[in-house]
């Protein structure tokens, strides 16, 4: 049997650090501290990609979760790490108020590496809360194993990115075009470094999210710009994206035929949740409101708007925007794209920065449906949406182009097909076909090369930009 293997960064350092007799003498485990390492930099890594984000954010950390795994010395091996300056500890545990939050010093982010667990107890205990269940997607998971990736570049490529913002910090201002808000520059780099890894030992496996159905892989975490150093068979990906992808698909529960009034799970069209149905009738719901929905005239402004891919520009126009947000570099259209997401899947009580009131002037009925799903859990229409996402692109797209032609590849990232140059055409009849059938109207997409050309376009957009505004700090 296989020893189960962790991520840790730093590797030879933090080995460097910890020596184990002296660990003994406290009753502490290098592996467990390894553990809480390699677990704090995932979650903290893998949270900085938000456009608009709180910048003052950790890893909140379950005492249940870490105790069922460390033992009783958990706290220990915790304070162990944070009184040699590991750990930072941003809040502390009050007792049915909040949870312990910890944070990764940056210095302990970088040069990550796969470390193996030797303990046999431990290591048990790993495979077990880690196993994975069965899933159905074979046929992609057989094109995922087929990816080549350039190591090499990709390295060159994400230190180079790293250096040149932290450089030229002005890189946060000046660059509208294709900046992305740096909440966490460390984080980054360490996110690219870590996704270079899981690609060059083919760390390809598949897991499927019980809420949701959402497929997750590496290649899904996998930073948009190291995406373009991937290869299939020579050839690279072109992506093909669901333009306005939630709002589009929100279309889904509108239809009478994808809903039945009693709950059955086997329905064929949608799956609910169990821990949904437990406490509400959700179809019933939808089907009370889509009734009025379906005839009203804000339906087919709402159709429109999304189907033509301008739903997110609508609502920069009705928007009120702070200048500074502009002055900070930030697009109106990303803003308000922020917002939009707040006002779908935030609490009905919770601020979207003036959102919602904009939403339920323009589209009353459909905000209604929203905040009727939302009123007892305001993670339901979120994970309805998932479900309706995972239907259309893993079952009914990929299932069938897998089915009809098993030697086009196919890469999913949640609402987004990849496949080669000279399949697009195909991927893209069957995708307007499917939806059609499923949502009842065929979406607006947006197709791009992923080509490593793409990431020399900006890095030398990034040094003029800095020669014309900054050239002092040349």
């Amino acid at each position: 049997m296989s020893k189960p293997a962790i991520i840790v960064p730093n590797l030879k350092l933090l080995n460097s650090i910890f020596d184990q007799d002296s660990l003994n003498a406290k009753g502490l485990r290098k592996e467990k501290l390894f553990y809480i390492i390699s677990f704090i930099y995932y979650h903290q890594i893998m949270r900085h990609d938000s456009d608009i984000q709180d910048d003052g954010y950790g890893v909140t950390i379950s005492s249940k979760m870490f105790q069922s795994i460390l033992g009783k010395k958990y706290k220990q091996h915790f304070q162990y790490l944070c009184d040699n300056n590991m750990l930072k500890m941003l809040s502390k545990h009050l007792v049915g108020v909040t949870s312990r939050v910890y944070v990764l010093n940056s210095e302990f982010l970088r040069n990550p590496d796969y470390y193996t667990i030797e303990s046999f107890t431990f290591g048990k205990t790993l495979k077990r809360i880690n196993k994975k269940p069965p899933h159905n997607y074979d046929y992609l998971e057989k094109w995922l194993k087929k990816i080549d990736f350039d190591v090499e570049y990709a390295t060159v490529f994400n230190n180079l990115m790293f250096e040149s913002r932290k450089n030229y910090q002005p890189f946060q201002t000046i660059s509208k075009k294709n900046r992305k808000r740096l909440s966490n520059l460390h984080s980054q780099y360490a996110h690219g470094q870590l996704s270079i890894l899981k690609m060059k030992n083919k760390d390809h496996s598949i897991t499927i999210d019980k809420k949701g159905n959402r497929l997750h892989s590496h290649l899904t975490n996998c930073p948009k710009l190291l995406r373009n150093f991937i290869t299939i068979d020579g050839h690279n990906l072109v992506s093909i994206d669901i333009k306005n992808s939630q709002p589009y698909m929100l279309l889904a529960l509108f239809q009478p035929k994808n809903f039945k009034k009693k709950s059955d799970t086997s329905n064929p069209h949608l799956t609910i949740p169990t821990t949904l149905l437990s406490t509400r009738n959700i179809p019933s719901i939808i089907l009370g409101h889509s009734s009025v929905i379906l005839n009203s005239k804000e339906f087919q402004d709402y159709k429109k708007l999304v189907t033509t891919g301008k739903i997110y520009d609508e609502f920069v126009k009705l928007a009120k925007i702070d200048e500074n947000e502009i002055e900070l570099g930030f697009f109106e259209r990303d803003i308000v794209k922020f917002r939009f997401m707040l006002c779908f899947y935030s609490a009905n009580s919770a601020n979207s920065q003036g959102m919602k009131t904009l939403f339920r002037s323009k589209f009353p009925k459909i905000y209604a449906l929203m905040c009727d799903l939302k009123e007892k859990d305001h993670t339901t229409l979120s994970i309805l949406l998932q479900r309706v996402e995972s239907i259309l692109i893993l079952n009914k797209i990929c299932g069938r182009i897998s089915s009809e032609f098993p030697k086009i590849p196919l890469l999913t990232i949640h609402d987004s097909i990849l496949t080669i140059p000279k399949f697009v055409d195909q991927v893209v009849k069957v995708i307007n076909e499917e939806a059609k059938k499923y949502i009842g109207i065929e979406p607006m997409l947006s197709i791009e090369e992923c080509s490593p050309r793409m990431n020399q376009a900006l890095l030398l957009e990034m040094d003029r930009e800095v020669e014309q505004n900054f050239p002092h700090l040349r």
